[in-house]
């Protein structure tokens, strides 16, 4: 695994159960309109999808937005020693590849 953090990425089509204008039967229609509705909708389903994998028995850890800083990428480049770990990895490379000929 490449990542320090595993992560779920999760892709659903929210169909809405809902009455047709025309005809007045109950029918399922794709809406996102009707489900993404206010600021904080998106949020709204991480918290449920949190608490129902959580009761299935799913241990899960939830990120807190609130905890979070954000960097901006000079500065992070600078905090991890971006130009020199990108120098140490193109060397390594060439050492390789003139150790395999």
């Amino acid at each position: 695994m490449d990542d320090k953090s595993p992560h779920l990425h999760y892709v659903f089509i929210h169909v809405v159960h809902t009455q047709d204008n025309k005809t007045n039967k109950l029918i399922d229609k794709i809406s996102c309109t009707e489900f993404w509705k206010g600021k904080n909708s998106y949020k709204q389903l991480q918290d449920k999808f949190y608490s129902y994998m959580t009761s299935s028995g799913f241990d899960l850890d939830r990120c807190r937005m609130r905890e979070n800083k954000y960097i901006p990428i000079k500065e992070l480049k600078t905090i991890t020693n971006h130009e020199v770990q990108e120098y140490e990895l193109k060397s390594l490379n060439l050492k390789k590849n003139l150790k395999q000929i």
